[in-house]
């Protein structure tokens, strides 16, 4: 519902889930949404530290609570950089390295080789050409 943009439907939607399983930490996440949505970055914080009470790996919960650090007025830069160093300690070892691979570079004799030379095309003789491409 959040996704629709109802947000007051999925508050409210949360509201029930957490009032069956109050330690549901995706409802908790989804209501810190909801609350970012609509301005308070508080209680947006207060929803994503309990998730992450529960949860401590929950990449999109820790996403979400450093963007809320970000529009939250009552938190500093050491505060902001402690989140995203928690962030990084948590979430960044999972994160896949690209494998390590060798680039070729081209030569210029490569390069001249895989052209073809419009000298010796147009030339009726079919000689080699004299000019920078070395056909």
């Amino acid at each position: 519902m959040i996704m629709t943009g109802n947000v007051t439907d999925a508050q409210a939607g949360c509201q029930r889930a957490l009032a069956l399983k109050p330690d549901y930490a995706k409802a908790l996440t989804l209501l810190g949404q909801c609350h970012l949505q609509q301005g308070n970055a508080e209680a947006a914080l207060a929803c994503f530290d309990r998730a992450l009470a529960i949860v401590p790996d929950d990449e999109t919960t820790l996403s979400n609570r450093i963007f809320a650090l970000d529009f939250s007025g009552g938190s500093d830069f050491a505060v902001h950089q402690a989140a995203r160093a928690e962030w990084w300690r948590r979430i960044g070892p999972t994160i896949p390295l690209p494998a390590a691979r060798t680039i070729s570079r081209p030569t210029a004799t490569s390069i001249s080789a895989s052209i073809p030379c419009r000298m010796a095309a147009a030339s009726r003789s079919g000689s080699p050409c004299i000019w920078a491409c070395r056909s």
